[in-house]
């Protein structure tokens, strides 16, 4: 595989074309190396990733905040030493990300002070004031991505690299958008572009020889900003300046366009990375949702790029380049690229997880020793009892899992029908796999049974059997149009032209979202059509948006779309807006009659005509096994659903921490 030969950046030569790129993990809360840090990256090393790239970490005071891994201090060095003689120990290779954002940094983390940017602008995330650089701040600011240079180096390190994306401060010079100054470094092209080549012309000058990489946003995907001509354009420059790879991804943050979402295809920005290798000599890596081995073999194969960049694919599996090297692919724990646990929680201030992969953040951890192996029976093949049963049998026990239905899965099979998440599907066969690595025997159409648990005699039976629907009273709740979200999702009911959907939580919104797909055209259908220039874009538009019912969300709370994270919730409004999906907050049903559903909004009463209604009012536990176990002398560990209520991370999660203890 063309993924495995050796490539060098400057100075520097790797054993493979795999690049772990810089991603914030909120694990030094004070900027300082420690050990949970170390042992994270530790296992992504001898998982074989040719190049990890950690950081960012901001350049000064005024750069980023205390709680990202520092280097703008000789106080920082010796963690940093630590951390790479660790790589070099378990022989990897290591670059640092120089990190400054400009007008995305919250003012609250700069003592209430504003943010500094290129020019006075309002942050399209924080949606703040800048304040506009002087002259004295642009050389200061310049001279520290230098100095941290330095320090990148002295630290044992084998590249820097400096941050071109995401719409931070590189990127507000460069840009039209942000960059509103008159003098040398506004205005024309090779102006804006001046902050940036002259950062990497002072590094270079900082480090010598010492390989230096750049992560470019290969289009902004911001109106009125650069596309991807200017951001190839600009990238010549940098290479002129000194740079000698650059590792492509997508937008900035206030983008608009999905980046890193289920909603993008796999692979969807290569293009962006072939763009800047047409016009540079030094390699390129591509990025953005490439997390099958084959994917990343095509990309390299057919000259979309040098390198391939997997970020979320090495949290998800710290294996992932050994296991494609061993052409053990079914084996490889694949991102779904559902944010729950990695892009939410930094949202939320909380440390890196992963909803597929429960050990991320916690390698540093001891693992509580086994005493004496028992007999455990894990009612439910859904995750939480998919995870159950792998953790349980990797920890020595003997463990068995049986399944009512004749399918493993559980309701994945219906989260993942809904628009976006078609990768949760994945869940159930690398779960599955993984079970089966550790040697746990999985049998679907069991029941469990007093006379199952009698013959079988478990030392312990984990309940795993998920949830089921509330059903809250409202009159006319019973009537025979009133279905839920999980039978609509698996195909399993019809749904009339107008309907109405109880609930704008998570399950509410996919499932209205669902729905609203039905009459439009696929997107290989549109492709067609633009191909063959067939019909107008406008044309085309509007058989991709507009299907052929009514929807409706009814929701209680002020907001529709509670339980959907932050990176996430934004696409699922805009989809619901450009499918004509109504959604009425701050309501309440009082009631469901052959007339429709009848609501109250305020002091306004409003009857909403429905051929089907759709009750996603909330879930409960479900534990069918309660009578069944009376009587039972062994353990009985509940996980998931079936114990508390949440998502499909709270589920897994959940099973992890209980089995990872028994």
């Amino acid at each position: 595989m063309k993924l495995f030969t050796p490539i060098s950046i400057g100075t520097l030569e790797l054993p493979n074309r795999i690049v772990m790129p810089a991603m914030h993990l909120n694990f030094t809360m004070d900027g300082m190396m420690n050990d949970k840090f170390i042992e994270f990256y530790r296992l992504r090393v001898k998982g074989g990733c040719g190049l990890i790239q950690i950081g960012g970490c901001p350049t000064d005071s005024r750069a980023g905040a205390e709680f990202m891994v520092g280097i703008n201090d000789d106080k920082y060095l010796p963690g940093m030493k630590r951390f790479t003689d660790m790589v070099h120990e378990e022989g990897g290779f290591t670059g640092c990300q120089l990190y400054h954002a400009g007008r995305y940094t919250y003012s609250f983390l700069l003592g209430g002070e504003p943010a500094y940017s290129a020019s006075e602008t309002i942050s399209g995330l924080t949606r703040e004031k800048s304040k506009a650089m002087t002259l004295d701040d642009i050389a200061n600011s310049i001279q520290e991505f230098a100095s941290c240079a330095a320090r990148v180096k002295e630290a044992g390190f084998d590249a820097v690299e400096i941050i071109a994306s995401a719409g931070y401060l590189v990127n507000q010079f460069f840009s039209p958008l942000t960059n509103l100054r008159d003098d040398e470094y506004g205005g024309s092209f090779e102006n804006r572009a001046r902050f940036g080549v002259e950062v990497v012309q002072a590094v270079r000058k900082a480090v010598g020889d010492f390989p230096i990489t750049v992560r470019l946003s290969g289009n902004d995907f911001v109106k009125d900003s650069n596309t991807n001509k200017e951001n190839a354009r600009f990238a010549q420059l940098l290479e002129e300046a000194g740079a000698q790879m650059f590792n492509v991804t997508g937008g900035w943050h206030e983008s608009r366009v999905p980046q890193i979402t289920n909603a993008l295809p796999r692979g969807g920005y290569s293009y962006l990375g072939r763009n800047v290798k047409r016009l540079v000599n030094v390699p390129v890596a591509a990025a953005n949702r490439i997390n099958q081995p084959e994917l990343a073999e095509r990309l390299l194969q057919e000259g979309w790029c040098d390198m391939v960049s997997l970020g979320r694919a090495l949290i998800t599996d710290p294996e992932w380049p050994n296991k494609a090297r061993e052409e053990r692919g079914e084996d490889i724990v694949q991102c779904i690229s559902c944010n729950q646990e990695c892009l939410d929680n930094i949202f939320q201030m909380r440390q890196l997880g992963c909803l597929m992969n429960p050990e991320v953040g916690h390698e540093d951890e001891a693992k509580t020793p086994l005493t004496e192996p028992k007999n455990v029976l894990v009612a439910g093949g859904g995750p939480a009892g998919l995870m159950a049963a792998a953790v349980a049998a990797k920890r020595g026990h003997k463990v068995t899992l049986v399944e009512k239905e004749n399918r493993l899965g559980g309701q994945i099979y219906a989260a993942s029908s809904a628009p976006n998440k078609d990768e949760f599907f994945r869940m159930i066969p690398v779960f599955k796999r993984q079970a089966e690595l550790q040697g746990v025997t999985l049998e679907t159409g069991v029941e469990v049974t007093k006379e199952l648990l009698e013959s079988r005699k478990p030392d312990v039976l984990v309940v795993a059997t998920g949830s089921k629907p509330v059903v809250p009273p409202i009159e006319g709740a019973e009537c025979d149009n009133v279905v839920f979200p999980l039978d609509v999702l698996e195909n399993k009911v019809s749904v009339g032209e107008n309907v109405v959907v109880i609930g704008g939580g998570a399950t509410g919104v996919d499932t209205a979202l669902f729905l609203a797909e039905v009459g439009t055209i696929s997107p290989e259908t549109a492709a067609f059509l633009i191909k063959h220039d067939a019909e107008k874009p406008e044309v085309i538009r509007e058989l991709l948006w507009k299907g052929n019912k009514k929807i409706t969300i009814v929701e209680m709370a002020r907001k529709i779309g509670g339980g959907i994270g932050k990176s996430t919730k934004w696409i699922a409004m805009k989809e619901m807006k450009e499918m004509g999906v109504e959604a009425i907050a701050s309501a309440k049903v009082t009631k469901i009659d052959d007339d429709g559903v009848h609501i109250e909004v305020g002091e306004e009463t409003r009857v909403l005509p429905a051929d089907t209604v759709v009750m996603a009012a909330g879930v409960a536990p479900f534990d069918p096994l309660a009578d069944v176990v009376e009587g039972f002398g062994g353990e009985v560990v509940r996980v998931g659903d079936a114990g508390e209520v949440g998502n499909a991370a709270h589920a897994i999660r959940d099973a992890y921490r209980k089995l990872n203890t028994l």
